[in-house]
């Protein structure tokens, strides 16, 4: 039962009396209204039956003699009316007929305008297209011309080549103030050359592969000035700034500006050949700038040929004319290259150049290319004109249709006057003849019917009116009722609820009657508990004093016994007592089980064995005096010998132990250093791995552990995300690739006077075989240049030689000492099965 007090029902059961008290006012007073309105029906029922009758009687006056004749007189006019309509209505037909006619003229000059609108926009269209056309072409043409002005070489076109961080640092260079540098440095050289016009365009790319580090260089004077080119390349985010130092020169050096023939006049096309230099250039720049390339891109002893037989006969001088001239250098049209090192011909193949970064100097073709454009701008001006004569001419025409239009719009516009007077007479006589017909039965009888049936229809509407009324009256009264015997069920359900609250009162009384008596005799048990609790903190205030008594005995004691020696002293000599009682008994009974040796020292260590020991002891030392003769002086002094000599052991004991500490200080220094070498060896092997693995996009961890002695390596590939959880899942050439790197990040923690790789690259395609060939040969050369390195390989020579091409052009770009001719030596040994065909 949720509610439990009697203030919450007492004012319900107040408000449902309420309630019903209305609900039976309510329901008297539509009982009242509804009375009212059954008489009001009844009322209106006998009204029309009144107007029924008086119906019946005013049509039974209409059937009569004269009202026959007045109808016959309203149909003759009525008659009338009608022929007159008549002739209104064949008058409009005649204004429709002409109305159509004009309205087909109109929609003709319509279409005449629209398609001379349509004419004018064509010719509007056209001469934008005219205009656009001659203003593309005058713009083409100035391109033209300043492109070939320029050589080729616009600005846009430098942005694509070279980028926005270089042609920016270009600019700066060009702004800086004087004083800031000797002369301005040049740069970068390759946006001053040109392919000269002798330059086939199948030689582009191996001439620009042979030119090779110099194209993206910077001339400068002083070491001092390509730091500070460098500084500001950093500003422009330009990255790894190459800059050869070289003197200004006034004309360029003497490297044989005559054309290379050989014997049978054939010409041969050096690399300086193949390229000039800006003619804008002043010739101070033109000068250094053909020095640069002679010297430090070797263009004069280089030459670009068709094939690959042809650069190998150059590079291995099968042509005397070529070898006066200092050429022994081959590029092909394929960007490999070939030169011969003591008798062994070195081939190197390049990558060409995704984008060719030398114009070709082809400023006579620019030139013609600017005329026809001038040609192509005047053709279009031509054209323009004569599409402004064609759009005048469309704009007349339309005028003139436009004019012919107004006209025929205007007589339409007259003609819908003309009908609507029509329509207006035709509405009024049609309004006359609906007069007439209404007339038609219009007696004094008639209106009378018409006024009754009227009244007859307003009383029918009331009577339903009174009759919804009461129907919602009787619905109102039903709902009142209805309302009335719910209050009476809720004060009856409230009724019982209050029964039961009062049952439910009676049973708490009688709890908390039952609660007095708990409570009182809970009160006579704390008051017992209490008398309890106040004898045990007596009986705890005696066991205090107690113990402060035996504390202060134990005082006493430790006074008394500190006279004799102190506390430590005591426990030592009680903790030699034990060790000297257990190797007793050790000595005695060597079976005796650990357990009952332990509980036999314990006994002894009691106060009652103490004592039991000092007698025994005190007994022995008198036998052992009578069995020394009784001289206590002589075995006195036999004591003191013996001490000294155990003295002197003792000291000795402490020389080794002190030394013993020492050595165990050091060696735990060490192994705390060797700690320290072996994780911070570890880190340079995990880094160096992560590096080496780095170099084919993988991601590499070498984790060892030294208290397990197990080294672990993790391998993630850079397009996957999960890492190999074995090496068995990498492919054989990753695996040989991981094994590399491994090997070579721990070369360089591991020192050796020479090292030996057997088949390293087994299983590699192309691309890893030259980069971990790479890896090897940079390690070999910067890392541990001071030892032998023996590579031994199934594959043949080319990957090693370019690999090794490639590292001297990175040790140069990074300004790093270049390996000599000596650094790599290449034996080819025999093939075994060389001789035996058929195998």
């Amino acid at each position: 039962m949720e509610r439990t007090r009697a203030e919450e029902l007492l004012p319900q059961l107040a408000d449902k009396k309420r309630a019903k008290q209305e609900a039976r006012k309510r329901r008297l007073a539509l009982l009242q209204r509804l009375r009212s309105s059954q008489g009001q029906t009844e009322e209106l029922r006998e009204k029309r039956a009144a107007r029924l009758r008086e119906l019946a009687a005013l049509e039974a006056e209409a059937s009569s003699e004269a009202a026959l004749a007045r109808l016959r007189e309203q149909q003759e006019r009525i008659a009338a009316k009608q022929q007159e309509l008549s002739g209104l209505q064949a008058a409009a037909s005649d204004l429709e007929s002409q109305r159509a006619a004009l309205a087909a003229s109109v929609s003709a000059a319509e279409a005449r305008r629209s398609a001379a609108t349509q004419a004018r926009d064509e010719a509007r269209r056209a001469l934008t297209d005219a205009s656009a056309a001659r203003a593309t072409a005058a713009s083409t043409a100035a391109a033209a011309e300043a492109t070939a002005a320029a050589g080729g070489a616009t600005r846009e076109l430098l942005y694509a080549r070279w980028g926005r961080g270089v042609m920016a640092l270009a600019d700066e260079v060009a702004r800086a103030p004087p004083g800031r540098f000797s002369w301005p440095p040049i740069g970068p050289v390759g946006m001053y050359l040109r392919r000269s016009p002798a330059c086939e365009a199948r030689y582009a790319p191996a001439l620009e592969v042979a030119l090779g580090s110099v194209m993206n260089s910077w001339i400068v004077a002083r070491r001092e000035e390509g730091d500070e080119l460098r500084r500001m390349a950093a500003r422009h985010d330009v990255r790894r700034l190459h800059t050869i130092i070289a003197a200004r020169s006034e004309r360029p050096n003497a490297y044989g500006t005559e054309p290379v023939l050989d014997e049978r006049g054939r010409r041969w096309w050096r690399v300086v050949d193949l390229v000039t230099v800006d003619e804008s250039a002043p010739p101070a720049v033109r000068a250094t700038l053909i020095n640069t390339v002679v010297d430090w891109g070797n263009a004069a002893f280089t030459v670009i040929v068709d094939d690959r037989a042809t650069a190998h006969s150059v590079a291995s001088g099968s042509f005397p004319s070529l070898r006066q001239r200092r050429i022994g250098t081959a590029y092909d049209v394929q960007c490999a290259e070939y030169v011969d090192r003591n008798g062994t011909m070195i081939t190197t193949p390049h990558q060409a150049p995704r984008m060719l970064v030398l114009v070709a100097d082809n400023r006579a073709a620019l030139q013609e290319a600017a005329r026809q454009a001038q040609e192509v701008a005047a053709t279009a001006a031509r054209e323009e004109a004569a599409r402004r004569e064609e759009l005048a001419a469309a704009e007349a025409a339309l005028a003139a249709a436009a004019q012919e239009l107004g006209r025929l719009q205007a007589a339409a516009r007259e003609l819908q006057r003309q009908q609507a007077e029509l329509k207006r007479g035709e509405a009024a006589c049609r309004s006359q003849l609906a007069a007439l017909e209404d007339g038609l039965g219009s007696s004094s009888s008639q209106a009378a019917s018409a006024e009754v049936n009227d009244q007859l229809a307003l009383l029918s509407q009331q009577l339903n009116q009174a009759e919804a009324a009461a129907e919602e009256l009787t619905q109102q009264i039903n709902d009142a009722a209805e309302e009335e015997r719910q209050a009476d069920a809720d004060m009856d359900a409230l009724q019982q609820e209050s029964s039961q609250y009062l049952r439910r009162r009676e049973e708490l009384l009688k709890r908390l009657q039952d609660l007095d008596g708990r409570k009182g005799r809970a009160a006579e048990a704390l008051t017992a508990r209490q008398a309890e609790l106040e004898a045990l903190r007596t009986s705890v205030q005696e066991a205090q004093e107690r113990i402060d008594q035996y504390e202060a005995r134990l005082g006493q004691a430790r006074e008394s016994a500190a006279k004799d020696c102190s506390r430590e002293e005591g426990l030592e000599a009680l903790e030699r007592y034990r060790a000297a009682r257990d190797e007793d008994i050790r000595e005695r009974q060597p079976n005796l089980p650990d357990a009952e040796r332990e509980a036999k020292v314990r006994e002894a260590s009691t106060a009652k064995g103490l004592e039991r020991w000092i007698e025994s002891t005190r007994k022995a030392i008198e036998r052992a005096e009578t069995a020394a003769g009784g001289d206590l002086e002589a075995v006195s002094l036999r004591a003191s010998a013996l001490r000294r000599e155990v003295d002197v052991a003792e000291e000795a004991v402490k020389s080794v132990a002190k030394k013993h500490a020492g050595m165990l200080d050091a060696q735990t220094y060490r192994n705390t250093k060797y700690r320290q070498l072996r994780d911070m060896i570890h880190r340079i092997a995990a880094s160096k791995f992560g590096k080496y693995m780095r170099r084919r996009n993988f991601g590499g961890q070498l984790l060892l552990d030294h208290e397990g002695r197990r080294l672990e390596l993790r391998v993630t590939k850079g397009n996957e995300q999960q890492q190999a959880s074995s090496m068995m899942q990498l492919s054989g050439g990753e695996r040989s690739f991981t094994t590399a790197a491994l090997l070579l990040a721990l070369g360089e923690v591991i020192g050796s006077s020479f090292r030996v790789m057997d088949e390293y690259d087994v299983y590699m395609d192309d691309n890893a075989r030259k980069i971990t060939t790479m890896a090897i040969l940079e390690y070999a050369w910067r890392i541990n240049p001071n030892s032998q390195l023996v590579l031994i390989s199934p594959h043949d020579t080319a990957t090693v030689v370019e690999s090794l091409q490639e590292t001297i052009a990175k040790c140069k770009k990074d300004g790093y000492a270049v390996p000599p001719a000596s650094f790599l030596k290449i034996n080819v040994m025999h093939d075994p099965q060389a001789g035996n065909p058929g195998q």
